[in-house]
C-alpha cells in the first residue's frame, strides 16, 4: 500500500507507481489512495457504511446522531443542518437564483424556477438553413441536417465473428447482442401466464403495453393539426356594417 510522502512544496504526493496524484491534504491522498486498493477502513457502528477517511465517517456519523452544528446566519431564518453542503444548498433560498443574461433583473427563487425563465424568456432560436424547421438546442439541430438533409444515417454493425447483422440504433444492436449471441433474458413478464423474458428492461417496459391497453405506447404520436384561426373582421367594416343596419331600418 502506498505511504504519505511529503514534498518540498508542502504537498502530499501518491506513493503508487505511475501515479503522479498529489494534495494539499493528508486526508485527500488517504482518500485518493482507495482507488488503489479499494479499502474502506473506517466503518460506522450504526450501519453497514464504510468509508476512505475519519473525516468522511464523521461527517456520516451525523445522520444517526440527528446532531446539526451548522446554522443558517440569515436574520428570522435559524434553520440547522448536518453538513456544510446542505447548509449552503439552503443558503440559495435566500440568495435567489440571478439570471446570468444581460440586462436581465429576473432572480428565480429555486433552481427549476430559474431553468424556467431560461426556457421562456431567454430561448435561442437555431433556424436550419437548409428548410424552414427552428429548433432550440444545437444538438438536434445538427442531427437533423445530418440525417434529413444529407442522408446519412449511422449503422452500428455486430462485431461477433460471423455475424453480419446492422442496425440504425444502438440500442436494438445491444439487444440483439445480448439475447441472441449471449442468451441473456434476465427481464421476465410478472404476468400471471406470460413468462415471456428479454434482454433489456426497456424491451419488457414495451411488452407491457400488450397486458394493459391502456398505457400510453412506447411510439411517436402525430401532432394534431392546428385548428384554424376564426376570421375577424377590421375595425372599418364593422362599422360599416353596422351604419348599413341603421340605415335599412324602416
Amino acid at each position: 500500500m502506498g505511504e504519505r510522502l511529503k514534498n518540498p512544496a508542502n504537498y502530499f504526493v501518491c506513493s503508487f507507481s505511475n501515479c503522479k496524484a498529489s494534495f494539499s491534504k493528508s486526508w485527500k491522498l488517504e482518500a485518493h489512495y482507495c482507488k488503489h486498493t479499494g479499502l474502506r477502513p473506517f466503518a460506522c457502528d450504526s450501519c453497514d457504511k464504510s468509508f476512505c477517511t475519519r473525516y468522511q465517517l464523521t461527517r456520516h456519523n451525523l445522520s444517526h446522531s440527528g446532531e446539526k452544528p451548522y446554522q443558517c446566519s440569515y436574520e428570522g431564518c435559524g434553520k440547522m443542518y448536518a453538513s456544510f453542503n446542505k447548509l449552503k444548498k439552503h443558503e440559495n433560498v435566500h440568495n435567489g437564483y440571478p439570471c446570468a443574461e444581460d440586462g436581465c433583473t429576473f432572480q428565480g427563487k429555486t433552481w427549476s424556477e430559474y431553468q424556467a425563465h431560461r426556457k421562456v424568456e431567454h430561448r435561442v432560436a437555431l433556424p436550419c438553413d437548409s428548410c424552414e424547421k427552428v429548433f432550440h438546442n444545437l444538438w438536434v439541430l445538427k442531427k437533423h441536417k445530418l440525417f434529413v438533409h444529407t442522408g446519412v444515417r449511422r449503422i452500428f454493425e455486430c462485431t461477433k465473428e460471423g455475424c453480419t447483422k446492422t442496425y440504425t440504433r444502438q440500442f436494438n444492436l445491444q439487444n440483439h447482442i445480448l439475447s441472441f449471441h449471449e442468451g441473456k433474458r434476465d427481464f421476465i413478464c410478472p404476468r400471471d401466464g406470460c413468462g415471456k423474458a428479454f434482454a433489456m428492461e426497456e424491451s419488457l417496459k414495451r411488452h407491457s403495453v400488450v397486458h394493459d391497453p391502456q398505457k400510453k405506447k412506447m411510439q411517436k404520436t402525430t401532432k394534431k393539426g392546428k385548428k384554424p384561426k376564426a376570421t375577424v373582421s377590421k375595425p372599418h367594416k364593422i362599422s360599416a356594417q353596422l351604419q348599413n343596419l341603421s340605415l335599412n331600418k324602416p
